[in-house]
């Protein structure tokens, strides 16, 4: 098979397991918020905010390196890798269940054991998926995908609008859909059988800790940062703006949500496809065109961004619009940096990402504190902008002395110069024109990206 073959039957099939989910997800939220109240949906969100800050904590990034060490590895290999990653992250629970246990005594902790058996599965999921990855299971990595949004969502309707049973019905359904796909991996993909205590060795829990530890500050560093930029506009302008800025930042996810699916089939491809000619011609063109269809999409939604707010969140929330120019273009610069990321996996040299990843938050933070109060909500935006562009170039330059994939041709240079003039003109709020535009920008992702659309949509639905 050759490698664009390759590459996108990984992206299809990752998009099928991932789209998916992203989708069901989306129609719970407004199942959500009809059955519960603000301060429930709140404190639900609050219980899931903080299992998510502390899962690279309790999991320690494990599942990251089951990945990276089963992949391509031969079965005696794969067989001492899982099982000591499972005994690393079994003694992470029972010492989280101990500490947990422990803080019960001295606070009131609602819903004790529903979070404790949710921060299991939470825990177990992504390692049972990162195995089936290793084990190069793709197809059955999208199917649980699948199974674990739609259980979530049969599982809400039942606790929610028939046992009305508000949060704990919410929990109870997560703690359920996690463990069935959890189980489903273990049966189907028979990890089963690549467990063996006899298999525990010492050096590969290390060998394993050394790959995933530096991961983990690099996992949450952007979560804080994010976090970190609410308190500076909580402290410099107020919580009115906090609010306007929460709510730019939801259509840059969407760039996010595309760019994570191919990337999860870049690292299968970067890791497992040794260095050669035509290697080293493939990523350079395979960089290219994921810069093209970027910057479509971003001419796309930038003229399109005010009239969604608009009709989604009404004319109090309009001021938006204003400041997704600057995090559309801080997630393309997101997707390069795990784009060139997949090297270092290859590699096994994690410490790299970390400390790029600390150097791009730290320009965040200050360009952020110090410019909010000469630009206002543009600061937090520049500032994110700054700081991914800083790890992006990072990484390119350490990557290229290895790897040299980096070249970027001319039709890059001029997408750019249209995405920067399309900036400029949105501003004039000509309706007209920003019609026009995205009219345009359709025009130019088929045209840029032509051959790659009519491949995948081969393949999506074969």
């Amino acid at each position: 098979m050759s490698f664009s073959n390759s590459l996108l039957k990984s992206s299809t099939l990752y998009a099928v397991g991932n789209f998916g989910s992203k989708i069901l997800m989306l129609i719970l939220s407004p199942i959500f918020t009809f059955y519960l109240s603000k301060s429930e949906f709140g404190s639900y969100d609050l219980i899931i905010t903080t299992i998510s800050l502390l899962y690279p904590l309790l999991s320690l990034q494990i599942s990251d390196s089951i990945y990276r060490f089963m992949l391509n590895a031969n079965p005696k290999t794969q067989i001492e890798v899982f099982s000591n990653g499972f005994i690393v992250t079994i003694i992470q629970f029972v010492l989280f269940f101990i500490v947990f246990s422990l803080l019960k005594f001295y606070f009131k902790i609602d819903y004790f054991y529903y979070l404790t058996l949710l921060m299991f599965g939470y825990i177990l999921f992504p390692f049972m998926q990162q195995t089936l990855r290793g084990l190069k299971l793709n197809k059955l990595y999208a199917v649980i995908g699948i199974i674990n949004a739609f259980s979530l969502l049969i599982f809400c309707l039942i606790f929610l609008v028939f046992f009305k049973m508000k949060i704990s019905g919410v929990l109870i359904s997560t703690i359920i859909s996690y463990f069935l796909v959890v189980f489903i991996a273990f049966y189907y993909g028979k990890l089963y059988k690549l467990f063996s205590f006899k298999s525990f060795r010492f050096q590969i829990i290390k060998n394993l800790c050394v790959y995933s530890i530096p991961l983990i500050p690099n996992s949450i560093s952007w979560f804080l940062i994010n976090i970190a930029n609410k308190y500076i506009i909580l402290s410099k302008l107020g919580i009115s703006d906090n609010g306007i800025y929460a709510l730019s930042t939801r259509f840059p996810t969407i760039i996010g949500v595309i760019s994570s699916v191919f990337i999860l089939a870049w690292q299968d491809f970067i890791i497992n496809n040794e260095p050669s000619k035509e290697y080293f011609e493939f990523a350079k063109k395979t960089l290219n065109q994921f810069i093209y269809l970027c910057l479509c999409i971003l001419i796309i939604l930038t003229p399109l961004s005010k009239y969604l707010v608009k009709f989604l969140f009404g004319n109090q929330f309009e001021e938006s619009y204003k400041y997704m120019p600057l995090l559309f273009v801080a997630a393309v610069l997101s997707s390069l940096a795990a784009f060139f990321s997949a090297f270092y996996l290859k590699d096994k040299t994690t410490k790299f990402l970390l400390s790029s990843t600390l150097i791009g938050a730290f320009i965040n933070l200050i360009s952020s504190y110090f410019l909010i109060d000469k630009i206002g909500l543009y600061a937090p935006a520049l500032g994110t902008c700054l700081g991914f562009l800083t790890v992006v170039i990072l990484r390119m330059i350490t990557v290229n002395k290895k790897y040299p994939v980096v070249h970027f041709d001319k039709s890059v240079l001029i997408l750019v110069l249209i995405l920067i003039f399309v900036n400029f003109i949105i501003f004039y709020d000509l309706v007209y024109i920003n019609f026009i535009i995205v009219l345009f920008g359709f025009l130019l992702l088929f045209i840029t990206n032509k051959d790659l659309l009519l491949k995948l949509k081969t393949k999506f639905f074969k």
